[in-house]
């Protein structure tokens, strides 16, 4: 009864708001309104059915009947919904793709037979009325769908499901509509108030000139001032003239015209709209009326009229165009918005296809993938579904051992329930109840599950006897046997047996359980299953010694590489080097520099790819020792200073007067920063001058800035620059040349140096690269001898070279001889103790890798064997460049190190520590 009850306030409100969606109108200009009754009819036919909504278009068409003075537009809209009902319930199409058809069909037959049929319309008034009408229906039927959206989203209780593409699809059309429906009215009103404006502003101000006229003309004959007046102004159609009783005592005798035919209404005072009486359609009765202004004068008053059909007709023209305009955009933007919903909504449609296939491949315990989508959310849902449909085969797969392995039995389950209330807050897993022996009382389906034992085959066992094993932890046991001994709360992590033999982890939390006289009555114990979390533990400690192993291969390839490349590099330097000390020609001077040029660009490549291992590693270590920074920076753009001048390029040091001499770093590092940095910038500039400017600031911070007017940088590409084997352009690795590692090893030495390096670029114009360390001061200290002068020493000097590599051995005992040293040479380690033994020698270049014997074994046998000989000077000549292999050679017994490719006045210096003239 409430639900007829219900229903039928439903339907009387609804046909209440038909008519007044018919009432309340907007109003575009003179007759032409948008009515809303319809949306009310559509909802009634969706609900309701076909009666109710022939009944709310007769109550509101009875209203557009008095509205617009015909019943013509009733029809039209009755056959609308009857057409929509018909594809609706026939077709099964929506109401929206019905109201289209009508529209674009008999809609528009309907409206020109009543318009141009019958009432005569010209074609200008039915094209506007049939646009007009047309928008006018798609849009009620647009938002009437919209409303159905909306009361089946916001109808929790009884939510009807709703087609996604049609949910997407009413809102952006009728969105569409709305924005042009309200560029076509305020472009309207715009329009019509200026027409009226100014016909209004021209009737005053003639008007205002009549009646001066009127007072100045010398006749005192009312009709011969008239006739006066309409000879001088003629742009009007009617003047008439009114005595003060309201007679009409003069009017222009070729025209007939009587107030009484017509209905004014008032917009101010003085001027009025007058619209005919009778049976017209509302744009006719509009195109026939007038505006009439009314000046006062002694006899009475004249009043001026001026016919509405030039405003009415402009306003009609403009509107016909706005309407077809919005009619066409709605016919282009369906199919377009239809086809954008689909788009949008394939994926969904791709993914329901995936579900619904996903049960039978759960069944069938098969993996498979989801189809790719392009839309991000879309994918999130694709790869949820992916891993969800994972984790069910997963589950699925325990599931079924579970059921062929396990089988369920009945147990008493009111002892149960009343047991399991007492430690429901505690249970976790698997329950153990004992008494105070220790013997198990009770024990839960989650402890059979977990054992494999039914509680029968326990009751009256002690837990360790029956679980425990020879991989059981024995000191795990003795401390929960110690905690049950002294009543103790414990919580341990054991291995437990399986009924069936399988072993598993077990977390056991255990609570003594006492009476009211605090008299132990048992002990409670709940277990958790965390086999799982101890394999991951496993797999996390496999998964980490094999990044060990992995680091440590990556260590050994590293060395070996170093050895392998450097041990031929040395021959080639040295040969090199020293062919350039020979008397050549200039051809061949040329192509031996190239060969040295190549070799040496090859090692700075071989140091940056080991310098960033090891700053990767870790295992780049940053030195603390006092060195002048002055000298540094003088020597360092002494080096530079050819390459730019080359390239004519003016190298500038700019060295701020808060600069000290000594300071406490590391000098190396700090050099192989600016040797990148300034590189670079000759490397990157044709001709100009690049300034390296050093300051400081109060809290220690030495601020280094190197800039270029050279090619620059695109902002874009900044970013890029401190990446690993990257360059802001690749064309710069075919032009310049460069491993692109210069920059992203700076950057970190930076960083380690507790700094920071940033760059500035024009492109086109110039870079400015700068960074700031951690610089303190420090304490002068006496310079060592480091000339570059190759002095000989003593003819009757003598060392052992051991020396596998027949090319190396050629390029140290050159070199050697340069230095004016005599010279034995052992092939292996194993020589060279022969060489100790029988031999006083002033030092020995020992090689690392060799065969027979390698450079450490050889180093701790003479060591070892020739206690008398502990001064002897050993010192490394290796191809391995790592610290590690320094370490090494240090701890064997070796008093110095020497890296392949080994340059002159390396050995040089090297030598002279330990040789005296």
């Amino acid at each position: 009864m409430k639900t007829k009850i219900s229903k039928y306030f439903t339907i009387i409100f609804l046909l209440i708001l038909s008519l007044l969606g018919n009432i309340f109108t907007i109003q575009l200009f003179f007759g032409v309104n948008l009515i809303f009754g319809s949306i009310f009819a559509f909802l009634l036919l969706n609900y309701f059915g076909i009666f109710p909504t022939i009944l709310s278009i007769l109550i509101s068409g009875a209203y557009t009947y008095q509205l617009w003075g015909h019943p013509y537009a009733m029809i039209i809209f009755l056959m609308e919904i009857l057409t929509v009902t018909f594809f609706y319930r026939k077709k099964n199409l929506s109401f929206i793709i019905g109201d289209f058809i009508y529209w674009f069909s008999l809609g528009g037959i309907l409206v020109f037979s009543f318009y141009s049929g019958i009432l005569k319309l010209d074609f200008v008034q039915f094209q506007l009325i049939y646009f007009k009408q047309a928008v006018n229906g798609i849009m009620n039927c647009l938002l009437a769908e919209g409303i159905l959206i909306l009361f089946i989203f916001l109808n929790k209780n009884n939510r009807k499901q709703i087609e996604t593409r049609r949910a997407v699809f009413i809102p952006i059309l009728l969105l569409l509509l709305f924005f042009l429906l309200t560029l076509t009215i305020l472009d309207t009103n715009r329009i019509h108030n200026l027409l009226e404006k100014n016909t209004i502003s021209k009737l005053k101000k003639d008007g205002t000139h009549i009646a001066k006229l009127f007072y100045r003309l010398n006749s005192t004959n009312i009709e011969d001032k008239l006739n006066f007046l309409i000879t001088e102004q003629n742009d009007f159609l009617y003047w008439i003239t009114l005595n003060h009783q309201g007679n009409r005592v003069f009017f222009p005798p070729e025209k007939d015209f009587s107030k009484e035919d017509m209905i004014q209404q008032k917009l101010d005072d003085s001027i009025s709209i007058l619209l005919p009486k009778g049976n017209f359609a509302s744009v006719q009765r509009w195109r026939k009326g007038y505006y009439i202004y009314t000046v006062n004068i002694p006899y009475g008053s004249i009043e001026i009229i001026q016919p509405l059909e030039e405003i009415a007709m402009t306003l009609l023209e403009n509107q016909k165009e706005s309407f077809l305009l919005i009619l066409l955009m709605i016919l282009s933007g369906f199919p377009a918005t239809y086809l954008l919903s689909l788009f949008i909504l394939k994926p969904i449609v791709t993914l329901e296809e995936y579900s619904g296939n996903l049960s039978n491949a759960i069944r069938n315990l098969t993996h498979t993938f989801p189809p790719d989508q392009t839309f991000i959310e879309y994918d999130r849902v694709s790869r949820t579904l992916e891993l969800m449909s994972i984790q069910l085969i997963q589950n699925f797969s325990e599931l079924k051992i579970l059921k062929e392995n396990l089988e369920k039995k009945v147990r008493e389950r009111t002892i149960e329930l009343n047991r399991l209330s007492m430690v429901a807050e505690k249970t976790i897993n698997g329950i153990v109840i004992t008494n105070a022996n220790k013997e198990i009382q009770w024990v839960n389906e989650g402890f059979t599950k977990i054992s494999g034992y039914s509680s029968e085959e326990v009751l009256g066992k002690k837990p360790g006897d029956l679980l425990q094993g020879d991989l059981t932890d024995k000191e795990t046991i003795v401390r929960i046997r110690d905690a049950l001994s002294k009543e103790l709360e414990f919580s341990e992590t054991l291995i437990n047996y399986h009924k069936n033999g399988e072993i598993y982890w077990l977390r056991l939390d255990c609570n003594p359980l006492y009476d009211e006289n605090r008299v132990l009555t048992g002990f409670l114990a709940v277990e958790t299953d965390v086999t799982k979390e101890k394999q991951i533990e496993k797999n996390l400690e496999e998964q980490k010694t094999l990044a060990q192993e992995a680091n440590k291969s990556k260590s050994m390839f590293l060395a070996n590489m170093s050895h392998e490349i450097r041990t031929p590099m040395n021959g080639i330097l040295g040969m090199s080097n020293l062919l350039l000390e020979t008397n050549l020609d200039a051809i061949q001077k040329e192509k031996v520099e190239i060969i040295y040029e190549s070799a040496t660009s090859l090692l700075t490549i071989l140091n940056d790819i080991l310098d960033l291992s090891k700053i990767e590693a870790g295992k780049l270590h940053i030195e603390k020792i006092n060195f002048d920074l002055q000298e540094l920076l003088k020597k360092f753009l002494g080096s530079m200073k050819v390459s730019a001048e080359s390239k004519t390029i003016s190298l500038k040091l700019e060295l701020n007067e808060s600069i000290k001499q000594w300071y406490y770093g590391d000098p190396i590092r700090l050099r192989q920063i600016l040797i990148n940095l300034v590189g670079n910038a000759i490397k990157f500039t044709e001709y100009g001058t690049i300034k390296v400017r050093v300051s400081k600031d109060s809290n220690n911070l030495i601020f280094f800035e190197v800039e270029d007017t050279g090619i620059g940088i695109e902002e874009t590409k900044i970013k890029e620059l401190f990446k690993e084997f990257n360059q802001a352009d690749g064309s710069i690795t075919r032009k310049f040349g460069g491993t692109g590692l210069g920059l992203t090893i700076s950057k970190r030495l930076v960083e380690m140096m507790g700094g920071r390096i940033r760059v500035q670029s024009t492109y086109r114009r110039g870079s400015t690269f700068s960074f700031y360390i951690n610089l303190p001061e420090g304490s002068e200290e006496k310079k060592p001898d480091e000339s570059s002068e190759i002095k000989p020493f003593l003819s009757n000097k003598k060392v052992l070279l051991v020396e596998d590599n027949i090319i190396n051995q050629k390029v140290v005992t050159r070199m050697l001889g340069k230095i004016g040293l005599t010279y034995d040479i052992a092939n292996n380690g194993k020589e060279s103790i022969e060489f100790v033994s029988n031999n006083d020698y002033l030092l020995v270049l020992m090689d690392c890798q060799m065969p027979v014997m390698d450079g450490y074994q050889a180093t701790r046998e003479i060591r070892g064997q020739f206690p008398e000989k502990k001064e002897l000077p050993i010192i490394a000549l290796t191809a391995n460049a790592l610290k590690e292999e320094q370490d090494l050679c240090f701890s064997v017994g070796m008093n110095d190190f020497i890296s392949k490719p080994i340059f002159m006045n390396t050995l040089y210096n090297v030598l002279k520590k330990y040789i005296t003239t």
